[in-house]
């Protein structure tokens, strides 16, 4: 019975720490200033790093854009906590 007791609590406890934990993303730089650009420079493009700062896995559904740039590219993995990586 003692075991039983025990095995419950332990499958509830890490029931409650699984639903508690959470993903947060924390990247280096906001912004990029791309100075002056040309229009026979062609296209250009900026890379974002950002670390999974949270203690779950992050996955990244959707980025936004401004209306004039293209889509970004964002790998559908799932990004363990403390994993780096980076968006262009």
């Amino acid at each position: 019975m003692k075991t039983r007791l025990i095995s419950t609590l332990f499958v509830f406890f890490t029931s409650v720490s699984l639903l508690l934990a959470d993903a947060k993303i924390k990247f280096t730089t906001n912004t990029h200033d791309f100075g002056t650009i040309q229009e026979k420079d062609g296209d250009v493009t900026a890379k974002f790093e950002f670390t999974n700062t949270g203690d779950s896995p992050l996955l990244i559904t959707r980025a936004r854009r401004p209306a004039d740039a293209p889509p970004p590219s964002i790998p559908r993995n799932r990004y363990a906590p403390a994993r780096r990586a980076r968006l262009s």
